[in-house]
């Protein structure tokens, strides 16, 4: 519960030579009936709060953590995916690549065996012509040797196109290696494309609940500090206004509200706009002591009618919620007529105030014609 450091924040804003204890403790009493409406709403509204802050900070807190968490897996998920697609783009070139050489050696490999064709098409010619051939003929020996020749590059071509061959099913066997590899690449890629539509959307879930649950809690600080706004905002004005109280209004509110300091129940309505009423049409002991009958009756039938509403209640009886109504209804009835006295005293004020500005110029005007006459008469005397 606020205190209420009048003499600290008030009294010490004047010289001390002023102010003696007993003023002080005046100023104190009658800022704590002021305030006391405002006091309970304060502690009451507070205590709202306060009890709803511990829960929402933790809603907050574990919200906060669950949307780390989630994103923290997120981004995990993103940084495989960037992982896998750089081994896809890797494996997809291997692919590339071993597709471009399986394509040169089987352009090769027909080659070599297009040429191995025409050189057996061309033994055969010479084969033919070496066979009717006589080793005493002039042609015997170069036919000789280009069978030989021919033979040779057979073997060779035989050679480089079952070399080839091994080539081409190396090349194959690699090419399906790497081509199951990059299916599985694609498969492990689409399952986790999966996993990350799913972390995304747990990830907007946990950022649209921590963004609700940071919303939450500042809502809640916003309406503790205006709480504490609003109660520091009268608490300055109670103590500013009872300072500009000349010692008239300062007693006479003192007089008035004597029989309330002693009783906490006692907690009437009263507020730093009927001080600045006081000030801005300085109240009399009249007015001032009506003002606060006011508030006093206003505080009884209120009371009383809170006390018909909780017989209701425990009575079950619906004829105490009628007597209740007539209770605050009369706590309107009642504070009016004091008010209307404070009315009425102000049209006394006016009007006394007037007669004395009228007797005040009825007085002037006197003095005036007098000054007139003697001068008239002194006038007369100096003419004889």
């Amino acid at each position: 519960m606020k205190k209420l450091f009048f003499t600290l924040i008030g009294i010490l804003a004047l010289p001390l030579t002023f102010i003696n204890i007993a003023k002080a403790e005046i100023y104190d009493d009658l800022q704590r009936v002021f305030l006391a409406d405002d006091q309970i709403l304060y502690d009451e509204t507070i205590s709202t709060l306060e009890s709803q802050l511990d829960p929402m900070q933790i809603a907050y807190n574990e919200s906060e953590l669950s949307y780390n968490s989630i994103n923290n897996d997120y981004n995990l998920l993103i940084d495989e995916q960037i992982q896998i697609e750089t081994e896809l783009t890797a494996t997809e070139g291997a692919v590339d690549s071993l597709t471009q050489e399986k394509n040169l050696l089987e352009n090769n490999y027909n080659d070599l065996n297009l040429n191995l064709l025409a050189k057996e098409t061309e033994l055969e010619g010479y084969l033919q012509i070496f066979s009717i051939l006589s080793p005493g003929d002039p042609e015997y020996s170069e036919f000789q040797n280009r069978i030989n020749l021919t033979e040779s590059d057979i073997a060779d071509l035989s050679t480089s196109i079952d070399e080839t061959q091994l080539l081409i099913d190396a090349n194959l066997q690699n090419l399906e290696t790497t081509s199951l590899s990059q299916i599985e690449i694609e498969n492990a890629l689409n399952i986790l494309t999966g996993e990350i539509e799913i972390s995304s959307a747990n990830l907007s879930s946990a950022l649209e609940l921590f963004e609700l649950a940071g919303s939450e809690l500042n809502t809640l600080l916003n309406e503790i500090n205006q709480t504490d706004a609003l109660y520091n905002s009268e608490l300055t004005a109670v103590t500013n206004l009872l300072l500009e109280l000349n010692e008239e209004q300062l007693d006479a509110l003192n007089r008035s509200l004597k029989n309330v300091y002693d009783k906490q129940d006692r907690v009437l309505l009263i507020s730093s706009d009927d001080l600045s009423l006081i000030i801005g049409n300085n109240y009399n002991k009249k007015q001032i002591n009506d003002l606060t009958k006011a508030y006093e009756i206003e505080e009884k039938f209120i009371s009383k009618g809170y006390d018909l509403l909780i017989k209701a209640e425990e009575k079950n009886n619906d004829k105490f919620l009628e007597l209740a109504q007539k209770a605050f209804d009369n706590a309107d009835k009642q504070k009016s007529k004091f008010l209307e006295k404070i009315e009425k005293e102000e049209i006394k004020k006016e009007k006394k105030t007037l007669d004395t500005a009228k007797k005040a110029e009825k007085k002037a005007s006197d003095v005036g014609k007098k000054a007139e006459k003697k001068a008239a008469k002194e006038a007369k005397k100096k003419d004889k």
